[in-house]
């Protein structure tokens, strides 16, 4: 039976530090971790903040080997306060929401709404990036999740995304991960852990450290069960 080999994306190390307290890793590059067992092999990469960094790492280490899925891990700002902060999501879906013009009047429109993108074109379809692994029965909440270069922390940029986009959460790396992993045609799993709700900002209500241990024990539980999680 051959290894099941499983490539974990994080942006900064503080969000993968539980998992790579539990194990004995190998090192083989600076933001590289590598382990393998008797029927897993599991390569974690640090890939730095925002979307162009991780889907270029992304990218280039599917690129090097073969792997049997891929999992983004990270926290993330919730639009939804049913959703618990600490608790962890699956995100069925990404958009890109702050690439695109801003007219003289300070109004925005991304790529497709500018006409200047197919919201068609692979790998978006009308415009999102969707995930076709989701879990048929998940364990854990699906959102839609969208991505930004700045952690939203005013009333009217909150209401601009709300109106435009209908978001559940959002994050700064997922659009890119998405983005790789489809056009490589690797299956893969983002998961995300809620640290704060978007509010005009208020960084001393954030739960960075509940929702990274959170994260890292339902990733862990996750891969000794990866063939009930696909």
């Amino acid at each position: 039976m051959s290894k099941r080999s499983i490539f974990i994306a994080a942006a900064t190390e503080i969000e993968v530090r539980p998992l790579l307290n539990m194990y004995a890793w190998e090192k083989p590059g600076k933001d590289n971790w590598y382990m393998q067992n008797h029927s897993q092999e599991i390569l974690i990469a640090c890939t730095g903040i925002g979307a162009t960094a991780m889907g270029v790492r992304t990218a280039f280490e599917l690129s090097r080997r073969k792997f049997d899925i891929a999992v983004n891990m990270g926290i993330a700002g919730s639009y939804r306060k049913d959703l618990d902060i600490g608790s962890a999501v699956f995100v069925a879906s990404e958009q890109f929401a702050d690439l695109g013009i801003e007219d003289k009047d300070g109004s925005f429109q991304d790529l497709f709404a500018a006409n200047l993108a197919n919201p068609n074109d692979d790998p978006f379809q009308n415009g999102r990036l969707l995930n076709p692994n989701i879990p048929d029965r998940p364990f854990l909440p699906v959102v839609a999740s969208i991505t930004t270069n700045k952690a939203t922390g005013s009333e009217a940029s909150i209401h601009k995304l709300l109106t435009v986009y209908q978001p559940d959460i959002e994050n700064m790396e997922g659009a890119g991960f998405f983005m790789a992993c489809l056009l490589a045609r690797v299956p893969f799993l983002e998961i995300r852990s809620i640290s704060n709700y978007v509010t005009p900002r208020a960084r001393e209500n954030w739960e960075i450290d509940l929702a990274i241990n959170n994260l890292n024990k339902i990733v862990d539980k996750m891969i000794e069960t990866l063939e009930e999680v696909l």
